[in-house]
């Protein structure tokens, strides 16, 4: 055991105090009461590995966590973008009123104007005209076995 005398401190009355060799503790206070107070602690060797110890792994940790953040952003990002093109194209819609479909139409050829008018299936509606071309002015002959037959007979009549 070993004895400290407290004269560090101005207007302190010097004691003795009396300490463990091995951790330095006080073994015999005789003190007037006990208190907290922030003091300084040097850490020790063994509690300075633990301390790294921990750092490393929380530090692992922070950047899997980190990484994780960035891919969750990234997704969300993207879902963001994904909704906000929903939104701006109903927008564009509702402002203009229309969008283009491929719709079926049927085309009406008049010959004598060279106009082909075209119309919607599914409501009737004249959707637009064009220019005939050459193979589309000339007349296509129905060459089916019916007609055929019906031609035959006018013929053997007409005789």
């Amino acid at each position: 055991m070993t004895k400290a005398k407290a004269s560090e401190f101005d207007g302190v009355e010097k004691f003795d105090i009396v300490r463990d060799e091995k951790t330095n503790a006080i073994i015999d206070p005789n003190f007037e009461r006990s208190v907290l107070k922030q003091c300084r602690y040097d850490f020790s060797e063994e509690e300075i590995k633990e301390l790294t110890k921990e750092m490393v792994t929380s530090s692992k940790e922070v950047d899997r966590l980190n990484n994780a953040l960035a891919s969750i952003k990234a997704q969300y990002k993207a879902d963001i973008a994904a909704a906000e093109g929903v939104v701006k194209s109903a927008r564009n819609k509702i402002h203009d009123g229309f969008e283009y479909r491929d719709m079926r139409c049927g085309e009406l050829f008049d010959r004598k104007t060279g106009i082909a008018v075209q119309v919607r299936l599914a409501d009737g509606i004249v959707h637009g005209q064009r220019k005939l071309d050459s193979d589309e002015m000339l007349l296509k002959l129905d060459t089916s076995e019916r007609k055929d037959k019906a031609g035959r007979q006018a013929m053997e009549e007409g005789e």
